[in-house]
């Protein structure tokens, strides 16, 4: 019979569950703490020798199940993308399971199906393959997820506008007579909102602010800071509503920016990393 011991069957699937985490926290963009990650990993661990002692319980593929979650959680936290990781999670682990299978049998250390127990070599290489065969896949998928999006819709009377916004943590637009944060949305895509938008293609802020005024908007202009370091102005008015993510926010304003953000049109407005919590 073979001699397991508890603190080297831990150490062996706390690394293990630490690369994955690593890799699905990777694949969705998450924020990456490395003692969040080492304790959704000691978990993993943990749960591995709880596994061997009492398989009839922590056997169950519902444990299992709900112990790659709470890994997750542990890694992650509680956040709007956590479910996302954690069908990251199972997928990596389902991709490394099965190139340890293929790994094991090309080095003749499976046998009649059964892939285990392999060597810790053959659990490093099946990993490194994997981790570079998903970072190839998933690199476009990973850069896309970099990008945070958020959906807004925003009314101006009876009239309303769905905008993407781009999360963007440079951005620090702030009011600095009301002190409320600033979005800032192209000139074209605020268009529907007013029955005459030419104001907003005007070429100077002054200009665009008195056509608007002339419609009846109540509107002012808003000192801003490039990433430069030049200074200038923007439009700027309050909206009867504004709603990110489905949550109504009545503490942010409306800039009008008359560049476009992204040539893809991916997003048409840019939101701060307060403004989008």
């Amino acid at each position: 019979m073979k001699t397991v011991y508890a603190d080297s069957l831990i150490a062996l699937n706390a690394a293990l569950d630490y690369l994955l985490l690593l890799a699905a926290g990777k694949l969705c963009a998450l924020p990456l703490r490395r003692w969040r990650l080492g304790l959704g990993a000691l978990w993993g661990g943990v749960y591995a020798l709880l596994a061997l002692l009492f398989p009839s319980f922590f056997g169950l593929v519902t444990v299992k199940l709900l112990s790659g979650a709470l890994s997750v959680l542990l890694a992650y936290g509680c956040q709007r993308q956590t479910m996302r990781a954690v069908a990251a999670f199972y997928a990596v682990s389902a991709a490394l399971a099965g190139l340890i299978y293929a790994v094991s049998r090309l080095s003749g250390q499976a046998a009649d199906g059964v892939p285990y127990p392999v060597s810790l070599r053959t659990l490093l290489l099946a990993f490194a393959l994997g981790y570079a065969v998903l970072t190839l896949a998933f690199r476009h998928w990973g850069r896309r997820a970099e990008r945070r999006i958020e959906a807004v819709t925003l009314w101006l009377g009876a009239r309303q506008v769905r905008l993407s916004a781009l999360v963007d943590t440079g951005n620090e637009l702030i009011d600095p007579v009301t002190g409320r944060g600033a979005l800032v949305a192209e000139a074209e895509a605020l268009a529907p909102l007013l029955d005459d938008p030419a104001p907003l293609r005007a070429p100077e802020p002054l200009e665009a602010l008195k056509g608007l005024r002339r419609q009846g908007l109540a509107c002012r202009l808003l000192p801003c800071r490039a990433v430069t370091g030049g200074t200038g102005l923007l439009l700027c008015f309050v909206p009867t509503r504004i709603e990110v993510a489905g949550r109504r926010r009545d503490d942010l304003l409306v800039a009008v920016s008359p560049q476009r953000f992204c040539a893809d049109g991916a997003y048409r407005a840019i939101l701060s990393q307060t403004q989008a919590e």
